[in-house]
């Protein structure tokens, strides 16, 4: 069965359990990436600029990188909602300002199989140095991946995954938001509609009822109109 909706996943603190780049540059990481993080916490440089200064601190090359991943946990729903995504031959992506390669390692280490990733691009230099860059950028947008201008690439119902601050803008492009962390303490104090989910259970079971056995409409609802039709919904 088709469903005409498409789904656009953020992966750091979304997929994974913790944000894969803030846990290497705290452990691996030269200590003059704060520097840095305190300009983009205020502002005062976007996050492409950020992390294309951050990455080259990372010491040791992607070896290092490697055993800095064992501590990261991918939410163990994901694997079955990529099965649910498939049964019903809709289209996930995963939209990240995070690295490629990242991202392909640890959906490799969980056997995990999606071919649709976009994301900034790991580079490896000489003597384990690394750099980042950004195919996905936009002249127009501070971030390394303009996830605003993926999303709006479908003619479908665009579902949009998320957490934290690279999702606000695609957030506000999506038909139906799924939220938590920043991202879902910034939609609601600007007064968005969205669904919280604490896994992908809960979405998969709200896009059921949307989307698939519809037992409303496809509105959108705040948090407390979620907890009326929704046992799935998690505070």
């Amino acid at each position: 069965m088709s469903v005409n909706i498409e789904i656009f996943c953020d992966f750091d603190g979304t997929i994974t359990k913790q944000d894969t780049i803030d846990l290497l540059l705290e452990r691996i990481g030269e200590k003059s990436w704060l520097e840095y993080e305190k300009l983009w916490l205020e502002g005062k440089i976007g996050s492409r600029e950020c992390m294309s200064k951050q990455i080259p601190l990372l010491q040791g090359g992607f070896k290092n990188i490697i055993k800095v991943l064992e501590e990261v946990k991918i939410d163990e729903t994901f694997k079955d909602f990529i099965y649910w995504c498939n049964k019903h031959e809709i289209k996930l992506t995963v939209v990240s300002d995070g690295l490629d390669r990242i991202i392909n390692y640890l959906f490799f280490r969980e056997k995990i199989k999606l071919d649709n990733i976009i994301a900034n691009k790991l580079i490896e230099l000489p003597e384990n140095k690394l750099a980042m860059a950004s195919p996905y950028a936009k002249t127009n947008c501070l971030s390394g991946v303009c996830k605003c201008s993926v999303i709006n690439n479908t003619v479908k119902h665009k579902i949009a995954i998320g957490d934290g601050q690279s999702d606000f803008c695609f957030a506000k492009e999506a038909n139906v938001v799924f939220a938590k962390s920043k991202l879902e303490i910034y939609l609601k104090e600007n007064n968005y509609k969205y669904y919280p989910f604490s896994n992908f259970n809960d979405i998969k079971e709200t896009l059921e009822n949307l989307y698939i056995n519809p037992v409303n409409n496809n509105e959108c609802y705040t948090v407390d109109e979620v907890e009326i039709m929704s046992n799935s919904v998690l505070q």
